[in-house]
């Protein structure tokens, strides 16, 4: 006998266009002082086939369509190192990894009693691309494991990369730099329009991954940048449609400030929430995933967010759910001679 997969076809066909976004941010502790995002939208954005899509992500929260099931998606960390303590352990890795599903499922450390369960899943990788069996990490010694984000992130990910339409690559480095944001940044991550690209994937400092719960935010934050989300004040506080301004999420408020918080502050930085859903003016979401509130407040992505991220995996990453990274390497493999 044989291994078969069952093959899923989505409900619709979509444009998969190649444009490419990166989403350098420093840690949320400290707050933010530069970032290339938004100035990269600006520029980029408004094209035809991005536009498209945004289009049928609004025709999508306005059907009745509903996911197939609870997503896993299959991941595999790439820790690039030059033999120093960026070289982290296996057990640091799937503990990066348990943080990570647990940010996705609302759960302990995070935000169990607000906030939604997005019923997405990550697993580590068990099957390479050659169908062999894999723990899901690939260590890579180079010394790009410091590298300049602007002039050197295809040679980082040349380095080692796995399918992107299969797998979700995550480069583990020790130092990102940057012309426009130095030193000061954690990570970046590509959206869906890139899907299957060579620069598909993610890109996060070492203390990312399995550090401690406020360092893996960083993770979370980038995995939700892969899936299709923006910044909470992504656009700052128009918002005359809430599919289509701003952070394109109808239960996150208009937001216009990246400033960092203490926990038990608010802030409520635009007067346009009663524009479009919001029966009253509410404060901004200091406490979500995608904000760049203190990183000890950040507990939650809401039922909005996940909505979203559930349209990018149903189209443009439609192939990570029919990808068999998650299974176990075929145990009587057949010979096509």
């Amino acid at each position: 006998t044989g291994c078969t997969s069952t093959q899923r076809t989505p409900r619709r066909n979509f444009y998969f266009y190649l444009l490419v976004f990166f989403l350098p941010f420093p840690g949320f502790t400290q707050g933010v002082s530069t970032c290339a995002f938004d100035e990269y939208v600006e520029s980029t954005f408004n094209s035809n086939a991005s536009n498209q899509l945004e289009k049928q992500y609004r025709a999508f929260l306005f059907s009745e369509e509903t996911k197939l099931a609870n997503y896993t998606l299959p991941v595999v960390f790439h820790i690039i190192h030059n033999n120093g303590t960026e070289n982290i352990s296996d057990a640091q890795v799937l503990q990066g990894l348990a943080w990570l599903n647990a940010s996705f499922a609302n759960e302990a450390p995070y935000g169990p009693d607000a906030g939604a369960n997005t019923e997405i899943e990550f697993c580590l990788a068990n099957t390479d691309p050659d169908g062999n069996p894999s723990m899901g990490i690939n260590r890579i010694v180079s010394p790009l494991t410091t590298f300049d984000k602007d002039t050197e992130d295809l040679a980082v990910k040349n380095l080692s990369r796995w399918d992107p339409t299969q797998y979700i690559n995550i480069w583990v480095v020790k130092d990102i730099q940057g012309s426009v944001t130095g030193n000061n940044t954690a990570g970046y991550a590509t959206l869906p329009g890139s899907h299957g690209g060579a620069t598909d994937g993610i890109i996060v400092r070492v203390l990312a991954v399995g550090a401690s719960p406020l360092e893996n935010i960083v993770l979370s934050h980038e995995m939700g940048h892969y899936l299709g989300l923006y910044h909470t004040f992504q656009d700052g506080c128009l918002n005359n449609d809430c599919s289509a301004n701003g952070d394109r999420v109808c239960d996150t408020p208009p937001d216009q400030t990246n400033v960092s918080v203490p926990c038990n502050t608010t802030t409520n930085s635009c007067n346009t929430d009663t524009d479009s859903g919001f029966s009253s003016d509410q404060n901004d979401h200091n406490f979500n995933f995608m904000d760049y509130g203190s990183a000890s407040c950040i507990t939650q992505f809401t039922q909005g967010q996940a909505n979203r991220m559930d349209f990018f995996i149903l189209n443009p990453r439609f192939s990570l759910v029919n990808s068999l990274g998650c299974n176990a390497p075929c145990p009587d493999p057949v010979d096509i001679n």
